[in-house]
């Protein structure tokens, strides 16, 4: 495959603005003969083909059910598709908040994908192919501007048989998505000359907005280069500075504008997410220590992993032939360098995050080439292309290739040559398990609640939800958290529970589900046990009914008693409290079941003074819960334990405007500092001092019918005044949304009542009997 193009030398004088521009001009060379062209293309569309094929063949085969993050994004894109079916049109709410650490563009792209297919697993796996053709045709385009149309090609065979792209691509993740928007952003850039084409500036710009609502990680690989790019413009005092200035700001606007809306919403708490996920996950996982040579050559060991050994070998062959030649050296040590550095700074360290990485790495393994002369370049060329059709094939057969496999899977420094990966047709029975508990909970009150003990791969909590995704088996899930409150069935497995520092709790639980001698031995029998796949075997427990030796009316006073000693936790100064226990029957009360309770108090304080010493001061509270089953032994020994409870309902609060702001005049510090309006149905808040604040809100009360049909109080910013400055209410709001944790319900295995809100002068009043 003859290429002869032929590369203009770039002087080392040249600034690396003018160096960028000159890595964009289309090279002079005489076109290859059609037919040339013409196979080129052939064999990379027959590669894709392949992979399309290799890719179909295996999602018919393969049956392990998605994995932790797979499952995440997986629900993810099922919430985007439902809340673009709802009725009324799309619930746009919904989608900015739907998810607080993920962005929402490629889950919501699927989402959109399941309104013409409807929802799959294997529909969602297959996304990543149509990215991977978008990639190969953006090589070639690189590839012919900076070294030759042959050149592209080949670099397209490199990325298809790189081991990271080849298993990637059978997963619905987020990273492919993002090689496709840096590789995207890397043409636009080299296309804008040094930054100074404005339309390919604003392409820049999109395509880095639209990267950050990808993942959030992409601001490693896109931020820099154009700013690098102005100061090298400033320092080497080129012509044009203000104009290329002025397009960098375009670019950063424009990708700003694009990401804001949800990263305006979820800032603060990403910000806080992310800022633990970066070191604390990574000292959890024994990632090397920052400071050691294994932190640095992490992802230098992980481009074998990535590429196999023979290919990486090749690319850092190619990245010292540019160093030596000193060519394209701002490029690399920009588009490469740098977010090498970046992810080698971060604690929390994967193989998978300098994907993003591959395509630049497959341009400089293969760039080289075209230095060679003739006939050597066609020799190698084809050699490449040969040996890497190979590799790709290999790597999807695998075990299935005897003594190749054994030599290709031999390691050197804990990574195989070429690594490999084949189907399986491992059959976990999560369906089954979901089917059983719906059967054996059909006569509760409300859907039985299955707490999923184990976070093993393909046995969590997130891999059950897919499935029931798929079944719509009528089961509410949980795992390990309150355990065992709000329990009817718990499902665990008798070996491999998980990562090995996030097991702690399961086997815990585990082996005490096992004992008789213990209280959840007692309380929960075994109803069903499963083989899996692993060797081990799933256990389904469910919760019994255990009939006290007590008489009901010492039950219900030692209740009464219990209930008084945890209210004093969040009511202080009440001179009026009553506490109503209505039973079912003798015998139900006996079993720890209990038809209503209501709690009513006047004149006191609310709060949580195991924490704080202040409290709200409230006219009348009235609480109703109903269809109440509670642990009798955990009650005997001085604890509320909820296992079932069917609904709560807030019949009356009112807060009186004059009681509210005495009390907050009575505090010291911040706290102290503020008075409070009601008026109309908004509420405004005032903070006193040398910077006065005011805050005008509105509430209401909002149903939610997917956590069991709960209100929440949600609440509107109109208006955020500080000192002299003043913010719309649109502009302060999503920086708080996250933060409604008083009233935001999500995931509570209850349905909550708040009934209606009325805001009056002087009053607040909220519930059913308002």
């Amino acid at each position: 495959m003859p290429d002869n193009s032929q590369e203009q030398p770039i002087s080392p004088e040249k600034s690396s603005v003018e160096e960028l521009r000159t890595t964009s001009t289309i090279r002079t060379s005489q076109n290859p003969r059609y037919f040339e062209k013409l196979f080129r293309f052939s064999m990379l569309g027959a590669l894709l083909t392949a992979l399309v094929l290799a890719n179909v063949i295996w999602l018919a085969w393969d049956t392990l059910p998605f994995s932790w993050d797979e499952s995440i994004h997986y629900l993810g894109a099922i919430g985007y598709y439902e809340a673009l079916t709802q009725a009324g049109g799309p619930a746009w709410g919904k989608i900015l908040h739907l998810s607080n650490f993920y962005p929402p563009l490629q889950e919501l792209l699927t989402g959109c994908v399941f309104l013409i297919t409807g929802p799959s697993p294997d529909i969602a796996a297959f996304m990543d192919v149509f990215y991977i053709s978008a990639i190969l045709a953006l090589l070639w385009l690189l590839g012919r501007r900076l070294f030759g149309e042959a050149t592209g090609i080949l670099a397209g065979f490199l990325f298809m048989a790189a081991a990271g792209v080849v298993v990637q691509s059978k997963y619905f993740m987020l990273d492919i998505p993002l090689v496709f928007w840096v590789c995207l952003g890397f043409y636009a850039f080299i296309r804008s000359e040094g930054f100074m084409q404005r339309r390919w500036v604003i392409l820049y710009g999109a395509t880095f907005g639209l990267a950050l609502l990808t993942k959030w990680s992409a601001i490693f690989f896109l931020a820099l280069p154009p700013l690098v790019t102005g100061l090298t413009a400033i320092f080497r005092r080129a012509r044009g500075v203000s104009q290329l200035w002025l397009n960098l700001a375009i670019a950063y606007v424009l990708a700003a504008l694009l990401a804001a809306p949800w990263y305006m919403v979820h800032l603060i708490k990403l910000i806080h997410n992310t800022s633990g996920y970066f070191y604390t996950r990574g000292a959890l996982e024994n990632d090397p220590l920052l400071s050691s040579p294994a932190s640095w050559c992490y992802y230098l060991l992980g481009l074998f992993q990535q590429l196999s050994w023979p290919a990486a070998l090749l690319v850092l062959s190619g990245l010292v032939f540019f160093v030596f030649r000193r060519r394209y050296l701002v490029l690399w040590l920009v588009w490469v360098g740098s977010p090498y550095l970046i992810l080698t700074l971060i604690r929390n360290k994967d193989y998978r995050y300098t994907l993003p990485l591959l395509p630049l790495l497959c341009l400089a393994g293969t760039g080289w080439i075209s230095e060679v002369r003739e006939p050597w370049r066609r020799r190698i060329t084809m050699g490449l292309a040969i040996g890497l059709l190979l590799q790709f094939t290999y790597m999807h057969i695998g075990p299935a290739a005897g003594g190749l496999h054994r030599l290709c899977s031999k390691q050197w420094l804990g990574l195989p040559i070429i690594n490999s990966l084949s189907p399986s047709s491992q059959q976990w029975p999560l369906a089954a398990i979901l089917a059983d508990v719906a059967h054996l909970g059909r006569n509760l009150e409300v859907a039985p609640v299955l707490r999923v003990i184990p976070g093993h791969p393909s046995f969590s909590r997130v891999v059950f939800a897919v499935e029931r995704s798929r079944s719509k088996t009528a089961v509410r899930l949980t795992s390990t958290r309150d355990w065992p409150a709000f329990t009817d069935f718990a499902v665990t497995k008798t070996k491999g529970l998980g990562l090995p520092f996030a097991i702690k709790q399961a086997q815990a639980i585990t082996q005490a589900l096992a004992d008789p001698d213990t209280r959840a031995g007692q309380r929960f029998e075994l109803v069903r046990q499963y083989a899996l796949p692993d060797g081990s075997d799933a256990l389904l427990y469910r919760r019994n009914e255990i009939m006290s030796a007590e008489p009901a009316e010492e039950i219900k006073a030692r209740l009464h008693r219990e209930i008084n000693r945890l209210l004093s936790n969040y009511l202080k100064d009440v001179p009026d409290l009553t506490i109503s226990i209505e039973a079912w029957s003798p015998e139900e009360t006996r079993l720890g079941r209990f038809r209503k309770i209501q709690i009513k108090a006047a004149n006191g304080l609310l709060g949580d003074f195991k924490h704080t010493a202040f409290g709200v001061p409230f006219q009348s509270l009235e609480i109703e819960m109903s269809n109440l089953s509670l642990d009798l032994t955990g009650l005997a020994a001085g604890e509320i334990l909820p296992l079932a409870l069917e609904e709560i309902k807030l019949q009356k609060l009112e807060l009186y405007e004059p009681a509210l702001n005495q009390t907050l005049a009575e505090q010291n510090g911040e706290t102290g500092k503020w008075r409070i309006i009601f008026s109309d149905q908004k509420l405004h808040a005032q903070r006193l001092g040398q910077i006065p604040v005011q805050v005008q809100t509105s509430l209401k009360v909002a149903p939610d019918r997917e956590e069991q049909e709960s209100d929440n109080l949600w609440f509107n910013l109109q208006r955020v005044r500080i000192g002299w400055l003043t913010l719309p209410g649109w502009l302060a709001q999503p920086m708080l949304e996250d933060f409604n944790c008083l009233f935001k319900l999500s995931g509570f295995p209850v349905r909550v009542k708040l009934g209606t809100l009325k805001i009056r002068q002087n009053w607040l009043r909220l519930g059913e009997q308002i």
